[in-house]
Formats: C-alpha cells, sequence, structure tokens
C-alpha cells in the first residue's frame, strides 16, 4: 500500500483471471481455517524517536488468506499487540471510515449483498523479514469462473474494498494504540511511493449504478471508499509490510460494487488476512494463537509502515519495491 510504509507499483497488463464459461453456478470456496506460521530473525533495528534500537528474536507471525469472509466477518484473532482485532468487522471499520470521512466523499452506505457465482483462489502468500521491516511479500488474490445471476454486477463493475485493522499509517507510523478504517487513498494521502500515486489528486470513481471500474490510471490511485489499485482483471495485491517492534496488520477484503449515483456499497464475499510482529523487548502476548475466523455475530500495494524520522520505504506494490 504504502511508502514508508512503501506502496505498490502498477501491475500493468498481468493476469491472473481464467477464462469466464457458462459453467452454471460456481460456489465460492468454504470458510477455511487460516494457516498462522511464523519466521524469525535473531535481531532487526527498532525507530524508537530518532534513534534505531536493536532488537532481539524479531518473529513475524502471519495469517495467511481465509475465504468466506462477508460484511460482519470479524478480524482474525491472535496474538496482537494491543487492542483485540476479533472484535471489530468490515462493518465497524467501514463506520469508522465514513465517520471521518463523510464530509469529503459523502454519507456512503454499505449493504450486505450476499455471496457471487465465482471462485476466489490465492495465487500467491508469503512472509516477508527485514533489518527495519517485515511484513508479508504479497498477497494476490484471483477471481475466476464468474458466471453473474441476473441483477448481479457484471465483471467489470466489480471491485475490492479492504477494511483494516492495525497499528500504523503511511503517515503517521507507529500508533499507541490500533485504529480500524479502510484501506483508501485518504490512508495514504501524502505519502511517497507508488509512483506518486498518492502525491497526486486521486482519481474519481465513475458515475454509474454500479459503476464500471476499470484499471486505475498509471500514477493514479482511486478515491474513497474503494482500494486504491483496481487491475481489469480484478485480481486483488498488496505487500503489507510494518516496522519493528510490534506493528500489526489485519484485513478483511472483500468484492464490492459501488453505486457512485446513491453513495452506496454493496460488498460480497471475500477473505481475511494479517501479520503481527514482535520481538523479546516487544512480546506480544495480549491474545492467544487462534486460527482462522472469527464467527460473524448472530452465528457465532502496499500497507507497511512508515518510519517518519529515518523515511524508510516499505510498502510495496506489484512489480517491485517502491
Amino acid at each position: 500500500m504504502w511508502n514508508g510504509w512503501g506502496w505498490r507499483r502498477g501491475i500493468g497488463a498481468m493476469g491472473g483471471l481464467a477464462a469466464l464459461g457458462g459453467l452454471g453456478l460456481i460456489a465460492t470456496a468454504a470458510p477455511a481455517r487460516a494457516t498462522v506460521s511464523s519466521v524469525s530473525e535473531p535481531t532487526c533495528q527498532a525507530s524508537v524517536g530518532n534513534t534505531l534500537v536493536q532488537q532481539t528474536n524479531c518473529t513475524n507471525t502471519t495469517y495467511s488468506p481465509s475465504f468466506g469472509a462477508g460484511l460482519n466477518t470479524r478480524f482474525v484473532a491472535g496474538a496482537f499487540p494491543t487492542g483485540n482485532p476479533s472484535a471489530d468487522s468490515f462493518a465497524t471499520a467501514f463506520a469508522a471510515w465514513d465517520s471521518q470521512y463523510s464530509a469529503t466523499y459523502g454519507n456512503w452506505k454499505v449493504v450486505d449483498g450476499g455471496t457471487l457465482n465465482l471462485n476466489l483462489s490465492v495465487a500467491s502468500f508469503g512472509a516477508d523479514l527485514g533489518t527495519y521491516t517485515a511484513g508479508i511479500s504479497s498477497v494476490q488474490v484471483d477471481i475466476s469462473n464468474y458466471n453473474p445471476a441476473a441483477n448481479r454486477p457484471a465483471l467489470s463493475q466489480l471491485a475490492w474494498t479492504q477494511a483494516l485493522f492495525l497499528t500504523y499509517t503511511p503517515t503517521l507510523g507507529s500508533l499507541a494504540a490500533p485504529i480500524e478504517t479502510l484501506d483508501t487513498y485518504s490512508l495514504s494521502q501524502g505519502a511517497a511511493g507508488s509512483g506518486g500515486a498518492f502525491q497526486a489528486a486521486c482519481e474519481a470513481l465513475p458515475s454509474g449504478a454500479p459503476a464500471t471500474i476499470n484499471q486505475v490510471s498509471s500514477g493514479k490511485a482511486y478515491c474513497d471508499p474503494i482500494y486504491p489499485f483496481q487491475y481489469t482483471s480484478k485480481l486483488f495485491y498488496d505487500a503489507p509490510q510494518g516496522a519493528w517492534a510490534n506493528d500489526s496488520f489485519r484485513a478483511v477484503t472483500l468484492l464490492s460494487s459501488a453505486n457512485t449515483q446513491t453513495d452506496t456499497l454493496t460488498v460480497y464475499q471475500g477473505f481475511t488476512y494479517g501479520f503481527t510482529l514482535a520481538t523479546d523487548q516487544n512480546p506480544v502476548t495480549n491474545w492467544p494463537q487462534l486460527s482462522g475466523n472469527v464467527a460473524e455475530p448472530g452465528t457465532a500495494w502496499l500497507i507497511g509502515a512508515m518510519l517518519l524520522p529515518l523515511g524508510l520505504a516499505v510498502r510495496r506494490r506489484v512489480g517491485g519495491t517502491v
């Protein structure tokens, strides 16, 4: 997502969508248990004010994409430095974003569109470790076999919207307490990286009910509330990374369609994923290691972090490091 964080580069003509066909009703992947894994470095460098401080046993715990998410799906449980991500959901993150940005983008509404007849699959997911930053080297999810039923959006009308629960932002760096919001242009506005996309004006969503969302223009990012970078093939890509010692990240990422005439975002199925950073000097003990999604109420490009004093780029888009 970001730089300083360090954000995503455009994906260009890269594919990621299987050929569509008249295959009848294609069910989305059943809800899956998140795979939890950890990788460690003996030492790393954490920024404390304007000083780099050595840390030991630097551990990056990742939670791989778990499908079956929807509007009320909560952020994946597991160790987190402060706060409880599994107490909040895509719906609460959307409400937090709307409360902050309604004066800029209008009072958007979110509705649950259920599930679409398509397949989602993980094309890439991996942990990343570095001296100053760590997180996810890349997460790419592809769409295939979309056979829209009546009154459902066309493939060209689909976009991704990503809700976040995290302990850092691209412009403020590490935070004392976690925040929840949407992963949007507004969150990264002014940050370096991503070809200057967040230092240029955002690209307005096209008019439509729902809007046709094409690949974002080179050097640009879409305006809120959708994820800033959209692609013709409709694949999703991000490479969230944070700074040592304990930046941490959770996402609920959903397919959506945007009615820009009524300011209504309809969300469909998607997935959850995330990571937690910890060191011996900053252990994470608040929440037990749990895999999978927390049940919904009633039923049970790059992000990374900005080391402001040091100006370290840490988030990437497709195509390489920003």
